[in-house]
């Protein structure tokens, strides 16, 4: 019953994921302005323009958001277990297999790690001071294996987030998405535990890493909830959320940001989703955070058959595969951690 209910999840997840990132691509670091007079709003898959930074990949395409997501879940179910020397594995396996550096969409910290990495360079030291958003992005795979375990949800995040991300910040942001997917993994849980878990994950996780001088996560997460109490509906919350906090990819914009939205939607998917679509700047990584963490809420079946089918083919995806893997793991660490004398 367990592993039935945490494979389900870590579908939803997985395909939230791949969703919200296919969805935001074309749209990626435009403005709300520039999206709204372009396209109006946008609530089904387009291919970028022509000008656009991603104008070499097609309608549905998923980008790194959900490539290094996957890779990251291979390198745990076959491995079962999380280190930085297997994270920075696996990231190099994706870098080699999908050319990243030839790639539009290879992040700038991730480049830079990368560089390194491939010199032979530790990768406990790696990271260095990155304070962008791509631990966050992958790191849902950590909190799927650990459902709920919040603790060990956000030792496992700073494995996997110091080879690329090795500040304060990033590691904070990170371990808020990994510890809202391990709460949502293992029960009902409502968007106000989620986001509770998500901030719970944000505090420990700002203790690891090398201290950053940058805004707490925690704090831009408890400011994004006051900006949402205090807007007059959904649609000026997200205005207020993108114009107060942002939505650049640093992780104390991004993630706080994705928590705002998706406690204004009341953790609805499709309607935080297309509001991180429709946001402007990072849309596909802030569309993809929001899409992990709602999908291990709901499932699969909220998000519309077609659009996931479209996605599946042009990637040539097969999540089913990688959610059971991950449910098995998750099912077999918490009844070892449930066990008496354990």
């Amino acid at each position: 019953m367990l592993n039935s209910m945490l494979c389900e999840k870590a579908l939803g997840c997985l395909t939230g994921i791949a969703l919200g990132d296919a969805m935001g691509m074309p749209l990626e670091f435009m403005t709300r302005e520039e999206i709204q007079n372009r396209y109006g709003y946008v609530d089904s898959l387009l291919n970028p323009s022509h000008s656009h930074i991603h104008s070499s990949l097609v309608m549905g395409q998923i980008t790194d958001d959900t490539e290094q997501t996957l890779y990251l879940a291979a390198s745990i179910i076959k491995h079962k277990a999380v280190t930085p020397e297997l994270s920075a594995a696996a990231l190099l396996k994706w870098a080699k297999e999908k050319d990243a550096f030839n790639k539009s969409y290879l992040g700038p910290s991730t480049k830079k790690a990368l560089e390194k990495l491939m010199k032979g360079e530790d990768p406990h030291k790696t990271g260095g001071f990155s304070n962008t958003v791509g631990a966050a992005m992958k790191i849902a795979p950590v909190g799927l294996i650990n459902p709920g375990d919040i603790d060990n949800a956000v030792l496992e995040t700073v494995s996997a987030s110091i080879p690329t991300h090795g500040s304060s910040t990033a590691i904070a942001a990170a371990a808020a998405v990994a510890a809202s997917i391990s709460t949502a993994a293992l029960e009902q849980a409502d968007i106000q535990q989620v986001f509770e878990a998500g901030l719970q994950g944000a505090i420990l996780g700002a203790k690891y890493g090398n201290s950053y001088p940058g805004a707490s996560v925690a704090k831009r997460m408890e400011l994004a909830r006051k900006i949402v109490q205090d807007s007059s509906g959904f649609d000026e919350a997200v205005i207020n959320l993108c114009d107060y906090i942002g939505v650049d990819m640093l992780s104390t914009e991004l993630v706080p940001t994705a928590f705002g939205i998706m406690m204004a939607a009341k953790g609805d998917p499709m309607k935080s989703i297309l509001a991180a679509v429709n946001a402007g700047g990072d849309t596909d990584t802030l569309a993809a955070i929001i899409g992990g963490v709602t999908g291990t809420m709901s499932g699969p079946k909220v998000f519309p058959k077609e659009l996931v089918a479209k996605i599946l083919d042009v990637n040539r995806l097969y999540l089913k595969e990688t959610a059971l893997g991950l449910a098995n793991l998750g099912c077999e660490r918490f009844k070892k951690r449930s066990a008496p004398n354990s």
